[in-house]
C-alpha cells in the first residue's frame, strides 16, 4: 500500500497457465456488496501495427498483481478482499479465503497523537448491521470481537497487527436474535468493552 495506489497479490500461478483473474473488495467478509468487483483477462493474442510489426496485447498486464487508485478507499476503513482465477483449461478456482486489510494514509506531523478509544456503535439500536469505530495508540496485535450477553463469542471482526490510527469495522448480525451484545477491543494489555442492541 502506498499513498497513490494499492496493489494486491492476486494469484499463486503465473505465465501461460493464468488466463483470467476476478477480484472483489468489500466492507464485510460476506461480500454481500462490493466496493470493487473486477475481472482482468490475459488475451493471449497479437495484432499488427501499420508496418505489420506484431504488437503484444498483453504488454504491461500482470495478472498476479492488480492495482487500484487509493482514492477508491476510505482512510481508516477495514476492507476484505478475495480472488479466484481461471487457467488455460478454462476452469475457475474456488474463491480464496477473505483477507482483511486497513487502508491508512499518511498524517501530518502536527496531528495530535492517537489514543485508545472504542466508540459506541452506530446506529444503535441496529438491524441488521452496524459500524464500530475505534482507535489505537500503539502498534501491535489487536482483536475486535462480539459476544452475547452470556459471554459466548459470536464473531471476530478484527484480528491482526495494526498500526496506530483510527479504524472502522462492520458487524452484520444476520441470523442473530434480538438482544444486547457486547463488543470488545483488546491488545497491548488494553481491553475496551461496550454494549449494543439488536432489534428485529
Amino acid at each position: 500500500i502506498d499513498s497513490t495506489k494499492i496493489t494486491f497479490n492476486t494469484s499463486p500461478i503465473s505465465g501461460d497457465s493464468l488466463m483470467t483473474v476476478r477480484m472483489q473488495v468489500s466492507l464485510n467478509e460476506t461480500f454481500a456488496t462490493s466496493v470493487i468487483d473486477t475481472m482482468v483477462h490475459w488475451k493471449n493474442i497479437y495484432k499488427a501495427n501499420a508496418s505489420y510489426d506484431p504488437i503484444d496485447l498483453n504488454a504491461g498486464i500482470d495478472l498476479t498483481k492488480l492495482s487500484f487508485p487509493a482514492s477508491r478507499f476510505s482512510n481508516g476503513q477495514l476492507y476484505y478482499y478475495r480472488v479466484k482465477y481461471r487457467d488455460h483449461n478454462v476452469k475457475w478456482s474456488n474463491w480464496s479465503n477473505a483477507t482483511a486489510f486497513n487502508f491508512v494514509t499518511g498524517v501530518e506531523e502536527d496531528v495530535m497523537p492517537y489514543v485508545y478509544n472504542l466508540e459506541q456503535n452506530y446506529p444503535n439500536p441496529f438491524n441488521p448491521s452496524t459500524q464500530i469505530s475505534f482507535s489505537i495508540a500503539d502498534a501491535g496485535q489487536y482483536s475486535l470481537k462480539v459476544f452475547n450477553i452470556l459471554g459466548q463469542e459470536i464473531k471476530t471482526l478484527v484480528i491482526r497487527y495494526l498500526q496506530p490510527g483510527n479504524y472502522n469495522a462492520n458487524f452484520d448480525a444476520k441470523g442473530l436474535s434480538s438482544g444486547i451484545y457486547i463488543y470488545q477491543l483488546s491488545g497491548n494489555n488494553k481491553v475496551l468493552t461496550k454494549k449494543m442492541m439488536l432489534i428485529r
